[in-house]
């Protein structure tokens, strides 16, 4: 099998050989900052938006990085190539660097520069239409919840929380209100209307901005507004999204039927302008 190849502060490595010092801020405090993105057709989707989110959190947490946007596209570029995977997902993740372990920031510091291109194979669209199964739980997250940090305890647990009672997403809930998934955001279709948890102290979502502007091309009702579990339960349709996931229908929540357990109108619709919003960037789809 070939030997997968990273990028690590400068250097191509093989992955076996990519070691990060025990002292690094990103392995000690989570002092770091990551982005996934999917690459169809070796063309990287919404790159731009999801370096922007990195630029803006590491402005946030006070740190520089030291590589532009136009750096980035180059690295994951030679990665695709020397990996043979026109199909994948990218990995990208900063850290402060390597400094004796103490809480300020040090004085001075080299940042880890880290990208991971790993193959990924699309999900047909009949499978994807199939959907997924997912439970509520309590958002028990930091109030920092807009920094892409690698600061994913309470995420990791609230998914592992879903997958031993089987399902696929935990729908996390805090002061009463519906807020996004473990490691998605989330939507709920009622009325005629596309909403989902207005940007307060959530993620920035990148495929979220695209839904957003497919809603809008496509005449569909969109809006950013808080709703409650209860408001989740009784929706016509239940949807999620990501980078990596694209789009998933919920066809059940907590161990009951979404409406009537199928993939609903409005989410196969945006599953089908997302498809083709990736042939217009990417240059080919195959679901």
């Amino acid at each position: 099998m070939k030997t997968q190849t990273v990028y690590l502060n400068g250097e191509y490595l093989p992955l076996e050989d990519a070691f990060i010092h025990v002292e690094d801020r990103g392995f000690n405090f989570a002092d770091s900052l990551y982005e996934v993105t999917r690459i169809y057709n070796g063309v990287p989707f919404t790159l731009d938006r999801h370096l922007a989110r990195m630029e803006r959190g590491a402005g946030l947490i006070r740190f520089d990085y030291g590589v532009s946007r136009d750096e980035f596209a180059t690295i994951i570029d030679e990665l695709v190539s020397r990996n043979e995977t026109p199909e994948a997902m990218a990995y990208i993740q900063v850290s402060r660097g390597r400094a004796p372990r103490d809480h300020p920031f040090p004085v001075s510091a080299k940042p880890t520069v880290l990208v991971m291109v790993k193959a990924h194979e699309p999900v047909p669209r009949e499978e994807r239409l199939r959907g997924k199964t997912a439970i509520t739980t309590a958002d028990l997250r930091y109030q920092f919840c807009d920094i892409k940090s690698t600061a994913l305890l309470p995420n990791v647990l609230a998914c592992q929380q879903a997958r031993e009672q089987g399902a696929y997403e935990a729908i996390m809930i805090r002061d009463g209100m519906v807020t996004e998934g473990s490691n998605t955001s989330v939507y709920i279709v009622s009325d005629g209307i596309v909403r989902t948890y207005p940007l307060v102290n959530i993620l920035p979502g990148i495929t979220r901005s695209v839904i957003a502007e497919l809603c809008r091309e496509d005449e569909i009702n969109f809006s950013e507004e808080v709703f409650t579990p209860q408001q989740l339960r009784a929706a016509e349709e239940i949807f999620i999204t990501g980078s990596v996931a694209e789009i998933i229908p919920i066809v059940a929540l907590d161990g009951q039927p979404v409406s009537d357990g199928a993939a609903g109108e409005t989410t196969c619709r945006l599953i089908d302008l997302y498809a083709d919003r990736v042939r217009s960037d990417c240059g080919a789809y195959t679901p």
